[in-house]
């Protein structure tokens, strides 16, 4: 990501709910549901963006959680066929946290 990134979308999105979650001693950020209507624009960012912005669409993705749920489908393809690695990490990371762990685990079997 470009320098400034995190803190330029924590920013932006701070009136979308962001929140700092934390489970077990684990803190995470999540952005809260009024920022659904983002998801179709990251969704166009990770089908066409350059490197650095499906890095940041598939960050913030995994950010929003289950809100982000219309982005599985691209974050799946993504996941499986970005040609940059990180990309790809990123958008099976943000998979496992649009959708439920076991949904995941058979999208992988097959």
């Amino acid at each position: 990501m470009r320098d400034g990134d995190i803190d330029n979308l924590i920013a932006a999105v701070s009136g979308f709910g962001l929140q700092r979650a934390s489970s077990s001693g684990i803190h995470r950020w999540t952005i809260g549901e009024a920022a659904v209507a983002a998801v179709p624009v990251l969704i166009e960012l990770l089908k066409f963006g350059d490197v650095e912005d499906r890095k940041l669409a598939a960050t913030v993705l995994g950010l929003m959680g289950h809100v982000a749920g219309d982005a599985a489908e691209e974050l799946l393809e993504t996941a499986n066929y970005d040609p940059d690695d990180v990309v790809a990490k990123l958008a099976m990371s943000a998979l496992e946290r649009v959708e439920m762990p076991e949904t995941v685990e058979l999208r992988q079997a097959a």
